[in-house]
C-alpha cells in the first residue's frame, strides 16, 4: 500500500494522494448453503447445556406375533432404545486493537477506517470459514463432527452400486449395515448407515464415470434415502461441487428423460442462492465449502442432506440474544495497552441417525 503521494511527475506527486475508495472490496466471499437453509427451517437450537451433547433413538419396534387363541400369552419388556453421544465442538477468533492504532486510524487522515467494523468483520469471516465445517471427518478432537464424520468405508467391491463395508462409528455407534440387525429388509439393518452410492462402479467391466452418470448417481441414492412419505423423512437438498455439479448440468442439458426444474420457485433460490436446479424434486447446486476428496482420501462429489433430520447445538452461558452465532468478548487489557476483541462459538451438530446422510464418492 503505497504512503507516498502519486503524480505524472515528481512536483505532482509531492503534494497529491490517490483517490481513495471509503470501503474494503471484499473479495473473501464464498456461496455456502446448508447453514442458510437450516436455519430458514429452525434447525440451529441456541442457548443449550450439559456436558455433552445425547439424544435417544429408537432401532426397534415392538414385534407383532400370531394370535393363539386361548393360548397362555407372555410378556417381557421391549427394549429398542439406544443413546447417541458426542462431545462439544469450540472455537474462537482474535483480535486487538492499539491505542496508536486508535489515534493513526481515527481522523480525515484515516482514508479506511478499518478499526470501527473490526467486530463485525470478525464475525463475517468466522462464519465464512465455519461454514466449511459441516463437511468435516470430525477426525480433529474439539470440534464439529461433520457430514464425513459418519461416511468411512473399507474393502469396497468395485461392483457394488453402495458402499460394501460402512466402518465408522458416529456418536459412539458403528455404522456397519448389521450393527442392530444381520439381515436386509428387518427392522434394525442399516438404520444408523449413511446412504453411498459408489460414483465410480464398474459394471460389465466398464467405469461408469461421475461426468456420465450423475444423474443416475443422484437418483438411486435419493430412493434410496426415502423413508416415508413426510418431507421430514427425505432428502431436501444435495451440494456439489462446483466441478461435480457442473458435469450434471452438462448430463441435464443432453438427456431430456430427467425431471429437471430451474426458475424462481425453487427453496433455494427464494433463499437467494442461484444456480440451483431441481432434479426428482430436489434441489441441487454447489457449495464452496465440499473439499476434493473425503475421510478415505477419495474423490468427493458432494452430499445430499435432509435438514430436518440436522440440528446445530450452540452451547451458550446466557439467553442473551447475539447477532449470529458467534459471542463476542470485547475488554481492554492495562497489560498490552489495547482492546481485545475475542470471539468464540460451542456447539456441535446432530445427525439425527447417519441414514439421513448421502455422500457421492468414488469408492471403488
Amino acid at each position: 500500500m503505497s504512503t507516498e503521494g502519486v503524480g505524472v511527475s515528481q512536483r505532482v506527486a509531492k503534494v497529491t494522494i490517490a483517490k481513495w475508495l471509503k470501503r474494503i472490496s471484499e473479495q473473501t466471499i464464498q456461496k455456502f448453503a446448508a447453514f442458510k437453509a437450516m436455519e430458514q427451517k429452525g434447525r440451529i437450537e441456541r442457548n443449550c447445556h450439559g456436558g455433552k451433547l445425547v439424544w435417544p433413538f429408537r432401532y426397534k419396534d415392538h414385534q407383532i406375533s400370531t394370535y393363539v387363541d386361548m393360548g397362555l400369552k407372555e410378556f417381557s419388556t421391549h427394549d429398542g432404545l439406544e443413546d447417541a453421544t458426542l462431545p462439544w465442538g469450540a472455537y474462537d477468533v482474535k483480535d486487538a486493537i492499539s491505542l496508536m492504532e486508535k489515534a493513526q486510524n481515527g481522523g480525515e487522515e484515516a482514508m479506511v477506517q478499518i478499526l470501527n467494523s473490526k467486530e463485525e468483520d470478525m464475525r463475517k469471516a468466522a462464519t465464512k470459514q465455519f461454514n466449511q465445517e459441516l463437511y468435516s471427518t470430525g477426525a480433529t478432537t474439539g470440534r464439529l463432527k461433520g457430514l464425513d464424520s459418519c461416511c468411512s468405508v473399507t474393502g469396497q467391491s468395485a461392483t457394488d452400486e453402495f458402499a460394501t463395508t460402512p466402518n465408522a462409528t458416529y456418536a459412539g455407534i458403528s455404522t456397519a449395515y448389521d450393527t442392530y440387525h444381520a439381515s436386509d429388509y428387518s427392522q434394525g439393518y442399516k438404520v444408523w448407515s449413511p446412504i453411498l452410492p459408489n460414483c465410480n462402479r464398474t459394471v460389465d467391466g466398464a467405469t461408469q464415470a461421475w461426468a456420465d452418470f450423475a444423474d443416475e448417481y443422484i437418483r438411486k441414492a435419493i430412493l434410496a434415502a426415502s423413508y416415508g412419505q413426510d418431507e421430514s423423512e427425505n432428502t431436501d437438498m444435495i451440494l456439489l461441487r462446483k466441478a461435480s455439479f457442473e458435469a450434471l448440468l452438462n448430463i441435464c442439458d443432453d438427456k431430456e428423460r430427467i425431471t429437471v426444474s430451474r426458475g424462481a420457485n425453487l427453496a433455494m433460490v427464494k433463499l437467494g442462492f442461484k444456480n440451483f436446479v431441481e432434479i426428482d424434486g430436489v434441489p441441487t447446486g454447489w457449495d464452496f465449502g465440499i473439499p476434493a476428496t473425503d475421510v478415505n482420501s477419495n474423490v468427493l462429489h458432494g452430499f445430499g442432506l435432509n435438514t430436518d433430520q440436522l440440528k446445530l447445538c450452540v452451547l451458550e452461558e446466557g439467553k442473551k440474544k447475539t447477532k449470529g452465532l458467534w459471542r463476542a468478548k470485547v475488554t481492554w487489557s492495562t497489560a498490552q495497552g489495547a482492546t481485545l476483541i475475542y470471539m468464540y462459538l460451542f456447539c456441535q451438530l446432530r445427525i439425527e441417525s447417519p441414514r439421513h446422510v448421502i455422500k457421492f464418492a468414488e469408492l471403488s
